[in-house]
C-alpha cells in the first residue's frame, strides 16, 4: 500500500492507497483526538480493496494552529478537506465521522454528493440549541484567543491509549495536553458557533448511512436517536454497555461494521 503524507492549508493528511482500489474511506476524528485513533481500524481493513484518507483537524495532531479564529469553523475545515480530496484526485468516497466531526462530515457530503457512496457516523455529536452560555462563551473566546500563544503539546497515539474508553481524571489531563490551549478554545469556538437551525444536519442525506453508537451514550439524547431512527436508508448499530468513548478500544467491532456496510 502506497502512502502519501502532506499538508494543504495547514491540514495534515495521510493517504494510504491500494492500487487495486477506487474507493476511499475519509476518516475524521473527534475533539482533542488526531488521525492516530484510526490506526487500529486501518490495520484490520488494510487487506480490503479500499484506500484511506486520514486527516488531523485544525489545531489537532500534526495540523497547524489556524492564523485566525475563523480557521477552526466547521465550514472552513470542510473546505480544506475538500481541497485535499481534489488534490489527490479521489473520486469515490465513504465519509466516516466520529463525534465532534459529525458536522464536518455532513458538510463534506453537501459538496461531494456525486462522489459519496455512503456515510458513517460513529458516536455522533449534535448541538442544535444555542443558549446564553454558548453565546457568552463564543464572545469570551473571541476576546481571549487573540492573546494566547500556542503552548507545548505532545503527539498522543490514541490507538495505544488503554484507558481511552473509561479515562480517569489524570487520563483526561494527559489527553488534553495533546492540544495546546489556544487550539482547544478555537475548536470549542467552532462547535458553539456553527449555525443553529434546529435540525441535525443529516436530514437531507439520501444515500445509505450507518450510525454506530453506545447504548449508554449521554452525548446522544433520545430525542436525537428518534430522529435518526426515522431517517431513510439508515442502518443502526447500537453497542451494549458502551458510552461515548469506544472508538479506539473497540477497533475490531467498529472495523467489522465498516466492512459490512461500506466494503
Amino acid at each position: 500500500m502506497e502512502t502519501v503524507e502532506g499538508k494543504v492549508e495547514g491540514i495534515y493528511y495521510k493517504y494510504q492507497k491500494n492500487n487495486e482500489a477506487d474507493h476511499t474511506l475519509v476518516l475524521l476524528h473527534g475533539l482533542t483526538g488526531n488521525s492516530s485513533i484510526w490506526n487500529g481500524h486501518i490495520e484490520i481493513l488494510k487487506d480490503d480493496k479500499v484506500n484511506f484518507l486520514n486527516v488531523d483537524l485544525s489545531g489537532h495532531g500534526h495540523s497547524d494552529t489556524p492564523k485566525s479564529l475563523e480557521g477552526y469553523l466547521f465550514e472552513a475545515q470542510a473546505g480544506k478537506i475538500l481541497k485535499i480530496i481534489e488534490f489527490l484526485k479521489i473520486n469515490k468516497i465513504t465519509i466516516v465521522s466520529y463525534s465532534y466531526s459529525t458536522r464536518i462530515g455532513s458538510l463534506l457530503y453537501e459538496e461531494l454528493k456525486e462522489k459519496t457512496k455512503g456515510m458513517i457516523f460513529i458516536g455522533p455529536y449534535f448541538k442544535i440549541e444555542k443558549g446564553f452560555k454558548e453565546k457568552l462563551f463564543s464572545k469570551f473566546v473571541g476576546v481571549v484567543w487573540e492573546y494566547l500563544i500556542p503552548n507545548k503539546k505532545h503527539y498522543l497515539d490514541y490507538s495505544k491509549l488503554q484507558n481511552y474508553e473509561k479515562p480517569t481524571f489524570w487520563d483526561n489531563r494527559y489527553t488534553l495536553k495533546s492540544m495546546n490551549t489556544k487550539d482547544y478554545l478555537g475548536s470549542l469556538f467552532a462547535l458553539v458557533s456553527f449555525p443553529q437551525n434546529g435540525d441535525l444536519g443529516i436530514e437531507n442525506i439520501k444515500i445509505p448511512t450507518l450510525f454506530i453508537y453506545g447504548r449508554k451514550d449521554r452525548a446522544l439524547p433520545q430525542r436525537y436517536r428518534d430522529i435518526i431512527e426515522n431517517l431513510e436508508n439508515v442502518k443502526i448499530k447500537t453497542l451494549e454497555n458502551k458510552d461515548h468513548l469506544f472508538l479506539a478500544t473497540n477497533a475490531r467491532v467498529v472495523a467489522a461494521e465498516i466492512r459490512d456496510f461500506a466494503l
